[in-house]
C-alpha cells in the first residue's frame, strides 16, 4: 500500500507561521519609527514656527521704534515679547539674546527655543542681524 501525503506536515505549517510572525514584527517596528519620527518632526516645526513668532515681533518692534530704544529693547533682552501661552507651556522658556557684531551699528540677535522628549534635549535657534538705520 503506498503511503499519500496530503495536506501540509507540521514542520511546513511552523515554518509559515514563523514567516508571518517575522514580516508582522518588520512591519510594527516600522510602523512605531514612522511614528516617532514624524512626532519629532511636528514638534521641531513647531519650534521653529515659535521662534519665527518671536522674531517678527522683535523685526516690527525694530521698525517702529527708534535705534537707541530698540538698543534699550535690546540690552533688556526684549522682556516686552509677547509669548504665545499655549507654545510657551510646552517649550522651555525662550531665550532671547542681543549681541554685538564686528561692525558697529549692527545688532545680532538669537532666538531659541528648548525642550526635552524621550530623546533628549533639542533645540530650534533662529539669527538675524539688525542695522542702525541711520547709517
Amino acid at each position: 500500500m503506498k503511503n499519500l501525503r496530503t495536506g501540509q506536515s507540521l514542520i511546513e505549517i511552523l515554518i509559515a507561521i514563523s514567516v508571518m510572525v517575522l514580516v508582522l514584527i518588520t512591519l510594527l517596528s516600522l510602523t512605531v519609527t514612522s511614528l516617532s519620527s514624524t512626532s519629532s518632526a511636528r514638534i521641531t516645526s513647531e519650534a521653529t514656527n515659535f521662534s519665527q513668532t518671536i522674531m517678527e515681533q522683535i523685526r516690527n518692534n525694530y521698525l517702529s521704534s527708534s535705534w537707541d530704544q530698540f538698543l534699550t529693547n535690546c540690552s533688556d533682552n526684549f522682556s516686552n515679547i509677547d509669548l504665545d501661552q499655549d507654545q510657551s507651556n510646552f517649550f522651555d522658556s525662550p531665550i532671547i539674546s542681543c549681541t554685538d557684531t564686528e561692525r558697529e551699528g549692527e545688532k545680532k540677535v538669537t532666538v531659541i527655543i528648548s525642550w526635552t522628549d524621550s530623546k533628549g534635549p533639542h533645540k530650534s535657534q533662529l539669527e538675524d542681524i539688525f542695522i542702525s538705520r541711520s547709517q
